[in-house]
């Protein structure tokens, strides 16, 4: 059974430059569920986790404000560090602290790869709350010496082990959140038509990756 843990939510998110690649982060930060409401562009992150079961995906806690109860990367989330404060080593160790705590683990049990900054950008609106999801999303990958089997419940419901990428696909596309399927679709390199409810998506060239439009 998940343990109840004392858990860190973040109250706001840093605002980014529109229609810019990259790094554009502001000065500025706005209430999370406002941004979510208004649809304003912030940051975001998304963390694979890989224990000894295999990648670790999550089930989002029923009473997330957006996407509730929808299949995700292990962990998604935000971080409110202001830019004056902002440096990459703090930014990775604050998503480290993130992750450890959104899976219950105990704190630098997991090693982290460095984090790719503003992997892909996104608009979508969650089918069931109305709400949006508007981010230049960072990514990274996460190892466990260990199995992950017991989440923060507030955050993560469950968890799953897949053994490869490719089993993806295996899942329906409508209980699987829009980032989670982005990404892993840069990863397989596969086609992202399925995304109907995605407005917008491009890819920093300087990535080596290509660029779609859906």
């Amino acid at each position: 059974m998940s343990k109840t843990k004392a858990k860190y939510v973040p109250s706001q998110v840093v605002l980014m430059e529109d229609g810019k690649w990259g790094e554009h982060y502001t000065d500025k930060m706005m209430d999370k569920l406002e941004a979510h409401k208004k649809g304003v562009l912030h940051s975001g992150f998304v963390i694979m986790v890989v224990d000894r079961d295999g990648i670790v995906l999550g089930k989002r806690a029923d009473n997330k404000h957006i996407w509730p109860g929808f299949w995700d990367g292990t962990v998604a989330s935000h971080l409110a560090l202001p830019l004056k404060d902002f440096s990459l080593q703090k930014y990775t160790q604050a998503v480290h602290d993130r992750v450890e705590l959104e899976l219950g683990l105990p704190k630098n049990s997991t090693k982290m790869d460095p984090i790719k900054r503003s992997f892909f950008y996104y608009k979508a609106k969650c089918p069931v709350t109305d709400l949006y999801e508007h981010e230049w999303c960072d990514v990274g990958l996460a190892y466990y010496n260990g199995v992950v089997k017991d989440p923060h419940n507030d955050e993560i419901s469950v968890v799953k082990h897949i053994a490869t990428a490719g089993e993806i696909d295996r899942f329906e596309f409508e209980t699987v959140t829009p980032w989670f399927l982005i990404f892993m679709a840069r990863l397989l390199g596969t086609s992202l038509d399925y995304l109907s409810d995605v407005d917008t998506f491009v890819g920093p060239e300087r990535f080596g990756l290509r660029t779609w439009h859906v």
